[in-house]
């Protein structure tokens, strides 16, 4: 089988990546467990980095009983155990073909300038649904679709609608993370 898109849980090592595979609530609840002193009002990327700072900063009982010269910080790994069995078994498809599916999913619906706050990824939300649908969890009532004009004429309207999406995603993620000449580059940019 071909597995090259897509990296296996094995293979998932890098606790900001697994993280981010959690939902808001699910890192939220996670915090709270751990005791990480997380406001109420926190949000999944601010527990995310509560979180790494942890793993990086604090050491546990068994670091220093293999010495200072310990390669791996035994933190960091824990966290990534406990993680992992939150999250099971899991696939992740390659981050640069993501868009094939993010574009897909805008045909069937179109996200509000931040949908959920806590998704970062277009679509999110929305795959998470067609997935609840597909396995009987969520159940809609038939209904007829009338949809008699097309959002997108053309396939280069959806590819440059999502690209904008990914623009302003970044350009969010700049204005938040106070890079401002980052942001005044994208905006440029674009």
């Amino acid at each position: 089988s071909n597995i090259s898109n897509i990296s296996l849980e094995v293979i998932l090592n890098d606790l900001d990546v697994v993280l981010d595979l959690l939902s808001g609530p699910e890192v939220k609840q996670l915090a709270k467990s751990m005791n990480l002193g997380v406001r109420s009002g926190s949000s999944k990327s601010d527990c995310i980095r509560a979180f790494l700072r942890l793993g990086t900063q604090q050491k546990s009982i068994l670091s220093y009983a293999t010495g200072a010269g310990a390669r791996e910080n035994r933190m960091q790994l824990i966290l990534l155990k406990k993680v992992k069995s939150i999250l099971g078994p899991s696939l992740r498809i390659d981050p640069i073909k993501t868009s094939v599916f993010e574009r897909a999913l805008l045909l069937f619906s179109l996200p509000t300038i931040l949908d959920d706050e806590e998704d970062s990824a277009i679509g999110k939300t929305e795959l998470f649904t067609l997935l609840q649908v597909k396995i009987g969890q969520i159940v809609y009532p038939a209904y007829p679709i009338s949809k008699p004009t097309p959002i997108f004429q053309t396939r280069e309207d959806l590819i440059r609608y999502a690209d904008a999406l990914q623009i302003e995603r970044q350009l969010l993620a700049a204005i938040e993370k106070g890079d401002l000449k980052k942001s005044q580059h994208i905006c440029r940019s674009s």
